[in-house]
């Protein structure tokens, strides 16, 4: 896990710096070690990084903390930026939706399909519920090791989006939609999620 985010974090530099971001890494075991594929782990890293990023069109802080919990690693992103209205946080992991604080149009696809990579490595992903401008994004994922017993005990507040879900299937049903993405990880992850809808 250290690893992937390493990498990530290296990989996004000189966008952190073009975007005036500064990035703080506390990652602790630095050799942590997860059930699932690295390539599905530095997707996942990415797409949160990237995500912080469009949050903080002005610049500011991205904080990137590891630690063990049990027989998961939970990872949690916090950025300085405009923050997710409350009624808005069960909807950020739906395909399709987005609101980026940088005016630009997004696919709403990878929130999404950080989900979906995260539950297939036995993990959960969510939003904290936290006072003050920012937004933090955790994610949890299961030891190599570890028993299969075992749930996660993260800090953040978990949102199925349920409801969301049902009002987005009542209001868009018999939709036809064109889906273009040249990631093979992410073909395969939004094709599951059409699917489901």
């Amino acid at each position: 896990v250290g690893a992937a985010i390493d990498d990530m974090v290296a990989l996004l530099a000189e966008e952190a710096r073009s975007a005036r971001v500064k990035v703080n890494l506390d990652l602790q075991p630095a050799d942590a070690r997860v059930r699932g594929d690295e390539a599905e782990m530095r997707q996942v890293a990415l797409n949160l990084f990237q995500n912080a990023f469009h949050a903080m069109p002005d610049g500011g802080t991205l904080d990137i903390r590891l630690r063990r919990e049990d027989d998961f690693h939970h990872l949690t992103v916090r950025d300085s930026g405009v923050g997710i209205p409350v009624e808005e946080q069960p909807l950020i992991f739906m395909p399709f939706f987005s609101r980026r604080a940088d005016g630009r149009r997004g696919s709403g696809l990878g929130l999404a399909i950080c989900k979906r990579l995260v539950h297939m490595m036995g993990g959960q992903i969510g939003v904290a519920d936290h006072q003050g401008p920012g937004t933090t994004l955790w994610f949890t994922a299961r030891l190599q090791w570890a028993a299969e017993g075992s749930r996660p005990h993260g800090g953040g507040v978990h949102h199925d989006g349920h409801e969301a879900e049902q009002q987005l299937r009542a209001r868009h049903r018999q939709r036809r939609i064109l889906f273009v993405e040249d990631d093979a990880v992410n073909q395969m992850v939004g094709l599951e999620l059409l699917r489901e809808i």
